[in-house]
């Protein structure tokens, strides 16, 4: 059986759910189709999580076992990957999988650390996890990761990328390291994902047989009673039966999710002050890239 040589390895609220079935299309390439296993993380979280909804033990893949089984129907595809975008936030998980897979190569989307932090918190807020404000979230931070709340809800800590990524570098060394920025992973993505086609040494993709789409939008409930019956198991479970098709289901749940959510602007001081909470650490990863990020530090 085929080991995974390929992982999308962070950040979450970056775009790796879109990657991930956009690299799925490719001929030469096989997903895991469990999207966040987090088997390398698996000795590092600390369970229970405490935070409304959070990730339980029982969420995760716990055994050897079961993390082969999500290869087993790898036939001809030369690229195996999987996906588990809290790797880069749990740094130490570099080594477990080096260990693992040697020759692998990895991905990380990095998108600006302000915009990922308010998208996380609109995200905990579209599933009914956070009823505070945005403000309340980012003071009450530290607080509920000391109760050891999952991840998603480290606003501010999930957006410092520096120290993790040089981490990764260093294990794996920066040739198998490939690092997309999210704004322009966004606005030419057929580019990007042709440049991770010549990272893994595979052909470029088909454009005229790629769908694109966004997936895991967040956003924040225009009606929260209405958005929480169409995220209900039963509802969700219906609409399997009359379409079976998972694309269609996914364009489905995409324009109902447009027209029942709404994109929120973050209050510009909370903004100015996130903005200097990360100048630090996006000048450093600057220099590691080296690339401009001043687009994020506007």
């Amino acid at each position: 059986m085929k080991k995974p040589n390929f992982f999308i390895a962070g950040v979450s609220k970056c775009g790796t759910t879109s990657l991930h079935n956009y690299m799925d299309l490719h001929p030469d390439v096989f997903m895991s189709g469990t999207k966040e296993p987090h088997y390398f993380i698996k000795d590092i979280l600390e369970f229970p999580h405490k935070g409304p909804g959070d990730r339980q033990r029982k969420n995760i893949v716990d055994s050897i076992e079961e993390y082969r089984e999500l290869f087993q129907d790898v036939t001809h595809e030369k690229i195996v990957g999987e996906s588990s975008a809290d790797y880069l936030y749990y740094s130490d998980s570099a080594e477990k999988i080096k260990a693992y897979s040697p020759d692998a190569k990895i991905v990380f989307i990095l998108r600006n650390p302000v915009d990922r932090a308010y998208s996380a918190y609109t995200h905990l807020t579209r599933d009914g996890r956070e009823t505070k404000e945005f403000e309340y979230a980012l003071e009450k931070e530290e607080e509920r990761k000391r109760n050891n709340y999952g991840c998603l809800w480290h606003l501010k800590s999930m957006g410092l990328y520096f120290s993790s990524l040089k981490h990764f570098m260093d294990v794996f060394g920066e040739g198998n390291i490939k690092v997309i920025i999210s704004e322009e992973f966004k606005r030419d993505s057929h580019k990007v994902l042709n440049e991770i086609c010549d990272f893994l040494n595979i052909d470029h993709f088909d454009e005229e047989k790629l769908n694109l789409m966004n997936y895991n939008v967040s956003g924040i409930p225009k009606n929260k009673k209405l958005f929480s019956l169409l995220r209900n198991k039963t509802v969700t479970s219906v609409v399997k039966i009359f379409v079976s098709d998972s694309e269609k289901r996914e364009n489905l749940k995409n324009l109902l999710y447009s027209r029942l959510l709404k994109k929120e602007n973050i209050n510009p001081a909370t903004r100015e002050k996130l903005i200097d909470y990360f100048y630090s650490d996006i000048k450093k990863l600057e220099e590691l890239l080296d690339t401009s990020l001043d687009h994020w530090l506007k």
